[in-house]
């Protein structure tokens, strides 16, 4: 499978900052700008575009 221009670039980007400081450090500083699955990308993904139903609405969807 081919690389694109962006991976291969970040490849050699990674491989360069292990090859100056070393294994240890380089992966310090990975971790300092991974967010580790923070967030909640539903709530970020729908914001201000999804309305939650009024409990009126599912009642009446729901014959109650």
């Amino acid at each position: 499978m081919a690389m694109s221009k962006q991976d291969e670039a970040q490849r050699k980007s990674i491989f360069a900052i292990k090859n100056k400081v070393g294994v240890s450090l380089a992966i310090k500083s990975l971790e300092k700008y991974d967010k580790g699955g923070s967030g909640n990308y539903v709530e970020e993904k729908y914001k201000g575009k999804y309305k939650a139903p009024s409990d009126e609405e599912i009642r009446k969807k729901y014959g109650f």
